[in-house]
């Protein structure tokens, strides 16, 4: 395991087109000389302890396509410069010290399909321009300060990203998101979406239910209104459904029961109301449901005998 800094001599390898240094025990700076390395592809030095900021050369490296340096201890803001990386597809910052907003200058790289920045400290809001990241697959900005409001735009992030059709996986929990959520659910390819502990609102959108892809949906603590969807019955591979605490009103839909993969379904603290429905005791994969603090009257009816996996059960 390689230990000390990262050599300044690296910056004469002029031809190296793959450098890659993750998973060490490297201290200090990443060294300015790595901005001479004109030809490099991908750039791995992740999973180290480098302190300091993301020099801002990295930007003349417009070959990059993959920059990994996440799970260290990088500080200081994103470089600007970074929006040079026309190439780039995988830009992960994660896990680090970073502050300051997403840079703007993100725009251009519209080739990106994994952006990964969540664990740092981040905030402002979600650039416009994001949404123009067509081939996206992976956005991950969670555990952030990001907040909208601050900067007088209306959603918690910009409208243009449900133009991201091929968005996978969603990362937006505990920030200080706000705006209204009702248009989203317009992605198909959507396995897994998390923007719990914000402060969005609006309704559960009918669209969800086309999210056939679509394995884990968490909302818990926000402001979301209205009725759980009855489309959400189409979602056959949904394991886990986490919309507690925030104020949904009227009935549990039957449909729910037709989600045969839930394992995991929290609705508690929630303005819900009447029977639980019959079809709920049909979710033979279920290990975890938790109704509680609600408006629901009546027993679990039907056979919750058959939930033979159930560990967890809170009606209360």
């Amino acid at each position: 395991m390689l230990t000390g800094s990262i050599p300044n001599c690296l910056g004469n390898l002029t031809k190296l087109t793959n450098l890659s240094l993750s998973v060490n025990n490297l201290s200090g700076l990443i060294s300015q000389e790595l901005g001479k390395l004109m030809n490099l592809e991908n750039l791995g030095l992740f999973e180290n302890k480098l302190t300091g900021s993301i020099p801002n050369n990295l930007g003349n490296l417009t070959k990059l396509t993959d920059l990994s340096l996440f799970e260290n201890n990088l500080s200081r803001h994103i470089p600007q410069e970074l929006g040079y990386l026309v190439n780039l597809k995988n830009l992960s910052l994660s896990s680090n010290n970073l502050i300051g907003s997403i840079p703007n200058c993100f725009g251009p790289l519209t080739k990106l399909t994994f952006l990964s920045m969540f664990e740092n400290q981040l905030s402002g809001p979600i650039p416009q321009n994001i949404g123009l990241f067509m081939n996206l697959n992976v956005l991950e900005i969670g555990l952030n300060n990001i907040s909208v409001h601050d900067n007088g735009l209306v959603g918690p992030f910009p409208t243009s990203l449900l133009n991201c059709k091929t968005l996978v996986r969603v990362r937006l929990e505990q920030n200080q998101l706000e705006g209204d959520i009702s248009e989203l659910g317009l992605h198909p390819n959507l396995v897994y979406i998390d923007m719990s502990s914000n402060k969005l609102f609006g309704l559960l959108s009918h669209h969800w239910g086309e999210c056939t892809k679509l394995t884990a949906l968490r909302a818990s603590n926000n402001r979301i209104t209205g009725a759980i969807p009855s489309s959400m019955g189409k979602l056959s591979q949904l394991g886990r459904l986490d919309v507690s605490s925030n104020k949904i009103e009227e009935h549990i839909p039957p449909e729910i029961g037709n989600i045969v993969s839930l394992f995991n379904l929290r609705l508690a603290n929630n303005m819900l109301q009447g029977n639980i429905p019959k079809e709920v005791g049909s979710l033979q994969n279920l290990e975890y449901l938790d109704l509680s603090s609600n408006n629901l009257s009546g027993r679990i009816q039907g056979s919750i005998e058959n939930c033979l996996k159930l560990r967890s059960l809170t009606r209360t």
